[in-house]
């Protein structure tokens, strides 16, 4: 992170190290060979990875940036349930503390509620099936700043069927007839070939094979 924004990022896998195998001293030693240019004249150590607002809030000089960030996109499976969704946001209260608006900018609006609306959480309605971009922005300017910062995230929203459920793995098991209903239609199929079987090994069986 440069300046609480992100400038680059990369995967490594490393072993569990204790603080004395740290060799901070060959980090900090301007005669070393080091992956960045200049001197490091303060350093901190977590035991835990960072979000991006905690990143954020370690610029405590100076004025710190309004800042939000919803995370990853979303499939959502509609049902009569509303579909969570929060933000972070990062704001010092200079000059006076940010308002807070969910929208949707890609997609029909008409289709899209939020209860409630102008808190960091909030729970989106969506009354059609589509693929919509949901927007929250954090505005200081009314409050006598000049920021207006906002993140979005890509929200497809489908209506399952039947067939989605048994394809995901989540058949009743006795749902012969594979209708997500267990009913006298299931017990038609199961009367129809009561007391029958097919074990090898039955002398009154049928052969399997």
């Amino acid at each position: 992170y440069i300046d609480t924004i992100v400038a680059a990022e990369t995967t490594t896998q490393f072993k569990a190290f204790t603080l004395s195998q740290v060799k901070l001293l060959d980090t900090l030693d301007s005669e070393k060979e080091r992956a960045f240019e200049g001197y490091m004249d303060d350093m901190q150590l977590y035991n835990y990875a960072m979000s991006e607002v905690e990143v954020a809030g370690l610029a405590t000089e100076g004025d710190i940036p309004l800042y939000v960030t919803l995370g990853e996109d979303v499939e959502f499976k509609r049902n009569s349930a509303p579909l969570p969704l929060v933000g972070d946001i990062l704001d010092d209260g200079k000059p006076g503390t940010a308002t807070l608006e969910w929208s949707v900018s890609v997609g029909d609006e008409s289709k899209v509620s939020f209860e409630p609306d102008g808190q960091t959480a909030t729970n989106v309605t969506f009354s059609s099936d589509g693929v919509y971009t949901i927007r929250l922005t954090a505005d200081n300017t009314e409050s006598g700043g000049s920021e207006q910062v906002y993140d979005e995230i890509v929200v497809t929203v489908t209506n399952p069927t039947c067939q989605h459920a048994i394809d995901d793995g989540r058949r009743i098991l006795t749902d012969l007839n594979s209708d997500c209903y267990v009913n006298i239609k299931d017990f038609a199929i199961l009367a129809a070939d009561w007391l029958k079987c097919n074990d090898p090994e039955g002398d009154d069986c049928e052969w399997p094979w």
